[in-house]
Formats: C-alpha cells, sequence, structure tokens
C-alpha cells in the first residue's frame, strides 16, 4: 500500500480575495453512500519560504536551508517506489500556486532536484496556501493530512484561522491539519495554533532544525506510512524483521538497526547529559534490552580545542551515556565506551549547528 506526499513551499503584503471552502468542498468526490473515498493515506506539507526564512534558527541555521534539507532527508525515508511525493511551490500574494511535481509522481529523487530551486522571497500567503492545499488534496485524493511549516503570520490579509475552521465544517471533508512553528513567537505561534486546532490537529513548536526534522517524522510516521512501513525507516512492512525501529536508528536492508545516533548533543567542553535528552537514552536502553544486543558508543567533539583534549572529552561523554544506560538497567557487560575526538565530523565546524551536531555520542549495535 502506498502514500501520496506533497510538499508545499510557500512564499511569505498584497490584499486577495480568497475563495469559500465551500467551493471547495463542492469538488470532493463523494462515494455512494455519501462518505469521502479516501483509499490512500495522502499528506501535503506547506512550508514558508518567505524573506524571514534567510533568519538563523537557535542553532544558527538559515530556516530554509534547514527546511530544505530536512525535505531531503525525509525524501531518502521513503520505501523506493511506494509513495507518491509531490512538491508545490507559492511565489507571492498575487501569484497563484502551481506544482512543481505532479501529484502521481514516485521518484523521491526528483524532489530532491526540485527542491534546490526554491528561494527565500516573498510574502506570507498562509490562507490561500491553505485552500490550495485542501483543493488538491480534495481533488486528486479525497482528502488526506496537512502540515504547515511557518515561522510568521499571514501577510496577505488572509485569515488561516478561518479557512482551516470552514474546510472542517463540512462532514463531507476529510482533511487535517497540523502546523509546526518554526521558530514562530507571539502573535504567529497564536495564529499557528489556532489554525492546527481548528483543522482538527497538533501544533508542535521548533526552535531548531532537529526539533523540525522530528516532528515532521512523527507526523510522517504516523499518518502517510504506517500502512506499509510502520516504523518509517524505509523498509517495507513485510521485509521488515525488526518491527518499531526508533528514528534515529540507520538500518540495514531487512529494516533492523545498525547505527543509532543519540539525540543528545553536548554543551561546549562539557559531557553532562541535559535533562531534555532522558528520553533519548531510554529509547535506546529499551532497545536493547528487549533485543538482548551490546553496543559500543562512540563520543565525538567539534574541532573547538586541542586534539589530546578533544579525545578525552569525547571517551568523557561516551562514558556519560554508558552510564545512563546502565542506570536504565543495561548490563555494563554489554556495553564499551570509545572517544574518537573530532576526527568524525558529520556537520562543518564552521558553523553553530554543525559544531552542535559534532558534539554528539553514536551507538554502534553488536548482535
Amino acid at each position: 500500500m502506498g502514500g501520496c506526499f506533497s510538499f508545499m513551499l510557500a512564499g511569505c503584503t498584497m490584499m486577495y480575495d480568497i475563495p469559500e471552502p465551500d467551493e471547495v468542498v463542492k469538488q470532493s468526490p463523494i462515494s455512494s453512500s455519501g462518505s469521502i473515498e479516501h483509499k490512500e493515506p495522502h499528506l501535503l506539507i506547506i512550508f514558508d519560504s518567505s524573506e524571514s526564512m534567510k533568519e538563523e534558527d537557535d542553532l544558527g541555521d538559515i530556516k530554509l536551508d534547514a527546511a530544505k534539507k530536512t525535505i531531503r532527508q525525509i525524501a531518502d525515508k521513503f520505501p523506493a517506489g511506494s509513495t507518491h511525493v509531490s512538491l508545490v511551490e507559492y511565489q507571492g500574494c498575487d501569484t497563484p500556486p502551481g506544482l512543481m511535481l505532479p501529484i502521481s509522481n514516485i521518484d523521491t529523487s526528483k524532489v530532491k532536484e526540485q527542491v534546490e530551486r526554491i528561494e527565500a522571497r516573498g510574502d506570507s500567503p498562509i490562507a490561500r496556501s491553505l485552500l490550495f492545499a485542501a483543493q488538491e488534496l480534495i481533488r486528486q485524493a479525497g482528502g488526506g493530512t496537512i502540515i504547515l511549516v511557518s515561522d510568521g503570520t499571514d501577510s496577505c490579509g488572509g485569515d488561516p484561522c478561518r479557512i482551516a475552521r470552514r474546510i472542517r465544517q463540512n462532514d463531507n471533508v476529510n482533511l487535517r491539519i497540523h502546523t509546526i512553528g518554526y521558530g514562530a513567537e507571539g502573535a504567529a505561534r497564536d495564529e499557528l495554533d489556532c489554525v492546527a486546532k481548528s483543522g482538527g490537529g497538533i501544533h508542535f513548536d521548533a526552535k531548531d532544525s532537529l526539533l523540525l526534522a522530528r516532528f515532521l517524522h512523527r507526523v510522517i510516521q504516523s499518518e502517510v506510512t504506517r500502512g506499509y512501513d510502520e516504523d518509517f525507516d524505509g523498509v517495507l512492512n513485510e521485509q521488515d524483521k525488526c518491527a518499531d525501529t526508533p528514528m534515529d536508528f540507520s538500518v540495514d536492508g531487512s529494516g533492523c538497526g545498525v547505527n543509532y545516533t543519540f539525540q543528545i548533543h553536548f554543551d561546549t567542553g562539557s559531557d553532562k547529559i541535559r535533562a531534555e535528552f532522558g528520553d533519548n537514552v531510554r529509547t535506546f536502553a529499551e532497545y536493547l534490552l528487549q533485543n538482548g544486543y551490546s553496543a559500543e558508543l562512540g563520543g565525538h567533539t567539534d574541532s573547538t580545542g586541542a586534539e589530546r583534549h578533544n579525545e578525552q572529552l569525547s571517551k568523557q561523554r561516551a562514558e556519560s551515556v554508558m552510564r545512563a544506560l546502565i542506570s536504565n538497567g543495561v548490563p555494563a557487560s554489554r556495553l564499551t565506551a570509545i572517544g574518537y575526538g573530532s576526527t568524525r565530523s558529520i556537520g562543518s565546524n564552521d558553523t553553530l549547528s554543525g559544531r552542535y551536531e559534532n558534539r554528539r555520542v553514536e551507538a554502534w549495535i553488536i548482535k
């Protein structure tokens, strides 16, 4: 069973006339029983590509760059040929949106190619983007899920909350709207929260690129791929020998974990695990205990500091995670800790966010 997955990248002050959502509903394919014909899960993501997306998030990432990177990573997660993936770009308040790829596209490499064309420019026509998303999902799929990712409010005279509410009020529309506020605060956060509540969905606050990726993964896993790739690891359910693999695993062809990257990112010069990363440790501890596996823990640093100091600090970080796993019930005999210093960077040491990514601990599974 496959799904249909569309991305919309919305531009972010001209006034325009918004058609009534009731007019959109008239396009909806209705079955003989009066219900929506909605055979497969469909998802459309609205990505803000306004001028404000040129700003940095809390980790120093340019927001639009981080959003594009997240799309590329998400596209790589879908099993080959399993999911219809499309892109929609919005240019501004006075230009109608259009498909960059057809809804029927199942080639995720085309998604990655097209997303590189997106530039931060223009205003934020959120209400019009929501309406267009509803039109496309109803016309081509009979319904589905919308995720709106934005850092601001509608700047084109629209009322996104009203649009979401009116779409959901019609019994013949099977749509839910989730929102992710990417560094959104104040009025922007309130508006996005209202859109989600009015649209029957959930609002998420993502202050940085890591949380953005996590929230997108969570919604897609629960509402798009569950029927054919339940844990959204890129391996179809019928081929997956290790169900319920957590998000942060790299898997082999049978869907079983090979490598686990803890989402534990340390402060500069520190080996202390902050409280907010406790769940990440517990998730991995449960995985080891359920499967009887062992693990090699590799600690890493950024390039700040002397090489010898980094080697010592990286091992201390691995040992901190090892102690946390032991406190969660994993036998010490199943764990080893190694420090790699700054020799295995995964991000650029020239940026704040890259250095943040490099200050990490990874685990290699030993079966």
